[in-house]
């Protein structure tokens, strides 16, 4: 794998950045904190996401924090691998933080979305990503592990790098596996015992040879009963034959019975209607002598009814007419009060000012100082942050002068671990001037943001006045046009009396000349009302006289009813005679029914008292045949999870073993890789190491063995680094058909003096045969001249970082 192109944009501590990879080694030079280490890390959130190795914090720390709320954080990366050349294109934005993410190579589009794309990276490069970083990265810290730990410690940080502790997670979950089948043979086992300890299938078995037996019983028993129902059935089934014929005669009894009753009540209703007949028409006989006396005094009441009814319109008409009158004179008044109160309302209205003109001025000023203030807040924002920024800046670097100055320039340097020396008077100065530099820039922000706050104010008290004028505005707008409509509800008012008084002036010329006597109206009035009682009189003989002959006509048709209905009475009493010994028949019948019913329903419940019991037994029967099966099940269940005990007994010393191959296999392979990168690094001064059962590096002396700690800091530090560059190498070989072959070291140099630093740059030259590319992090510049290329990685002064290729 060879890592081609890398284009970052709102990554971390990089606004925009573009780098084109060379072979070789290529050095990766800054001070500590500006992000040599973030192009790294780039490089492998392209390929993997967010993942725990790349996320150090939360992907929320991961888009810079300079990048604005709408822009995205994207990472582009370009590499060959097996002859192909590959691109993936990762950015995350918005504010849920969306990750959208491709893989191509050329224009053809292999995987679309994080976890397709990051599935596929690891197709392609044999790993997932644990792996790829410890086989592609080897860091400081990781070399202190190396050295600065007890041998146990040390074998198992050897074990993990090269990934062998796998077999130990196989391991216990195949220990963990076998100890779960073992519980569940014990489980199964006591399933098979009841709770005194007794085999349950043999009390079983003795069981089901009685219970066979009572299930036979019982079925023989419900035959019997089943038959003696059948006959209470077909009994009962004769006798309901019987009663429904002896039904028809019963029902017909009653049927007659209800009809005479029926027919006696209604010759009793009508001879009382005839009683009551009679009556009436000997009553109004009496009343129908006084009619001649009462039709002159009727003809007399239609006279002066007729005349009353002509005075009675024309006193109508005069009341309406006085009315008019009085109506028409109210409105003449209303009208002209209503002008006067138009006139006092148009002068007032005449006074007021152009309110709209004022109105558009205040809008005009009121938009400059809207935009005034948008200015003046957004810079307020943009000084703020600067200030926090530079606040920030001046803390950080007061605090790293405070710690480098208590270090002295014998100090170690707390990053790269080796002597300060020349570097400390350099360090002083340089975070001087930055502390002081960024303490001047907030200074200045905080005055500048005091004089914006000043002017700020200056515009909240104008838009106080506008808002005043505003309401002043509004307030007589208000005003005006109440008044304007005072005005229009005025005229209105005043043309619908208009209106109304030509409208009532029409309706008195209709009227005419009305002639009226109020004493003629009254005596006209006086008679009718004497004659009042006899017209009265009258119409209610006259409607007697109607009831008379309808009275007559009534009593022929009851005494024809009558003659009708004694005829029928005496036909329905011969018929309930004929019928009255029938219907004792069936109330035997209905006796000897319900007998039959009584046996039915006992034998009913015989056959369900039978069945009860046979079902009861065939249950348990049944129930006792699958405890059997289920027995034998568990004890088919337990001899197929003893062969998987053996099985996973037999698979735990394998894998015992298998783990013992791998590290007896591995600690030679490592020696002797380790000791052909040390010889290099050494030029030749030692011809190997060796590795004990514990992973210790011993290193030969002219032909004697000789522990590590016997040596320089200098020489342990290249042991280490031999050591941990053979682990990388073991891993990248794993890959297969699509080798890791570039590799990154980040400070790696420790308390390496110059001549080391040059063996240790001459070894990784020769690496090149096996790493295309060695991307060496470092912030000392003694050794930019010892590389073939190098990426130089600033800070600028907004502080955000960039990186290019310097040669």
């Amino acid at each position: 794998m060879r890592i081609s192109y890398l284009e970052i944009r709102n990554y971390r501590r990089f606004r925009e950045v573009k780098l084109e990879f060379p072979d070789g080694v290529v050095g990766i030079l800054g001070l500590n904190g500006t992000g040599k280490t973030t192009i790294i890390e780039a490089i492998a959130w392209a390929l993997f996401g967010n993942t725990d190795e790349v996320v150090r914090t939360s992907r929320e720390g991961i888009r810079s924090v300079a990048a604005g709320s709408s822009e995205s954080c994207s990472v582009n990366l370009e590499f060959e691998l097996g002859g192909t050349d590959y691109r993936i294109e990762r950015e995350m934005g918005g504010k849920s933080l969306t990750m959208k993410v491709t893989l191509k190579s050329g224009d053809t589009v292999l995987a679309d979305g994080d976890k397709p794309v990051k599935k596929a990276v690891e197709k392609l490069i044999g790993m997932e990503h644990k792996s790829f970083f410890t086989s592609v990265f080897a860091r400081q810290k990781e070399l202190n592990a190396l050295q600065n730990v007890t041998p146990g410690e040390r074998k198992k940080v050897v074990l993990r790098m090269l990934r062998i502790d796998g077999v130990d997670d196989i391991l216990q979950t195949a220990r963990a596996d076998r100890r779960d089948v073992t519980e569940r043979i014990k489980g199964a086992e006591q399933t098979l015992h009841d709770e005194e300890g007794r085999d349950r299938e043999s009390l079983i078995g003795s069981k089901v040879p009685i219970l066979e037996k009572a299930v036979e019983e019982s079925e023989r028993m419900l035959k019997i009963a089943e038959e003696n129902e059948s006959k209470a059935k077909k009994d009962f089934e004769g006798t309901k034959i019987r009663r429904d014929e002896a039904k028809k005669d019963y029902e017909a009894y009653n049927s007659t019975n209800k009809d005479l009753s029926a027919k006696t009540s209604a010759l009793r209703e009508l001879r009382n209607r005839e009683e009551r007949l009679q009556k009436r028409i000997n009553e109004v006989k009496v009343k129908l002598q006084r009619l001649p006396v009462l039709e002159k005094a009727e003809t007399d009441w239609g006279k002066i009814s007729s005349i009353l009814d002509e005075l009675e319109e024309s006193r109508r008409k005069a009341e309406r007419a006085r009315h008019l009158a009085k109506d028409i004179e109210t409105d003449e008044k209303s009208k002209e009060q209503m002008r006067a109160e138009v006139r006092v309302v148009e002068e007032e209205l005449s006074k007021f000012p152009d309110l709209e003109e004022q109105a558009e001025n205040l809008d005009s000023s009121r938009a400059g100082s809207e935009k005034a203030r948008t200015e003046l807040s957004h810079r307020i924002g943009e000084l703020k942050a600067k200030r926090k920024e530079r606040t920030d800046e001046a803390s950080k670097d007061r605090k790293k002068l405070e710690e480098i100055s208590k270090l002295g320039s014998e100090g170690i340097c707390p990053t790269c671990e080796r002597r300060l020396e020349d570097a400390y008077e350099l360090l002083i100065s340089k975070l001087t001037v930055s502390a002081s530099e960024a303490e001047r820039a907030a200074a200045e922000a905080k005055a500048e943001m005091e004089k914006a706050d000043a002017n700020l104010a200056g515009i909240s008290r104008r838009e106080d006045a506008f808002k005043k004028k505003a309401s002043w505005i509004e307030a007589e707008t208000r005003r005006r046009g109440r008044l304007e409509a005072q005005i229009e509800a005025s005229n209105k008012q005043s043309k619908s009396i208009d209106d109304r008084i030509a409208s009532k002036k029409r309706d008195l010329e209709e009227l005419g000349k009305i002639t009226f006597s109020e004493d003629e109206y009254a005596k006209t009035k006086s008679e009718r009302d004497r004659l009042k009682p006899m017209h009265d009189e009258f119409v209610r003989l006259k409607g007697t006289q109607e009831e008379m002959v309808r009275s007559d006509h009534e009593m022929g048709e009851v005494k024809g009813w009558i003659d009708k209905n004694s005829m029928e009475e005496r036909t329905l009493k011969i018929l309930i005679s004929e019928l009255e010994p029938k219907k004792e028949l069936y109330e035997v019948v209905l006796k000897d029914i319900d007998e039959k019913m009584n046996i039915l329903s006992k034998a009913k419940d015989e056959v369900r008292r039978l069945s009860d019991s046979r079902d009861s037994s065939r249950s348990e029967l049944q129930t006792s045949r699958k405890e059997l099966e289920t027995i034998e099940r568990v004890k088919k269940s337990i001899e197929m999870e003893r062969t998987r005990a053996d099985d996973l007994a037999l698979l735990e010393d394998v894998l015992i073993t298998f783990r013992d191959h791998l590290i007896g296999k591995v600690a030679p392979t490592l020696s002797e890789l380790t000791s052909h990168v040390f010889e290099s690094m050494t030029e030749g001064r030692y011809s190997g190491v060796e590795l004990n059962d514990s992973y210790e590096i011993q290193i030969d002396d002219q032909g004697t063995l000789y522990p590590i700690s016997r040596f320089s800091g200098g020489e342990a530090d290249l042991a280490n680094l031999s050591l941990r560059l053979a682990i990388s190498r073991i891993i990248a070989e794993r890959t297969g058909a699509n080798p890791m072959n570039f590799l990154i070291l980040d400070e790696i140099f420790g308390s390496l003096d110059p001549t080391r630093k040059r063996s240790v740059m001459a070894a990784l030259s020769d690496l090149s045969t096996q790493f295309r590319q060695i991307f060496l992090i470092t912030h000392l510049e003694d050794v930019k001249d010892l590389m073939a290329s190098v990426i130089k990685v600033e800070e600028l002064e907004d502080g955000s970082s960039t990186a290019f290729l310097v040669s």
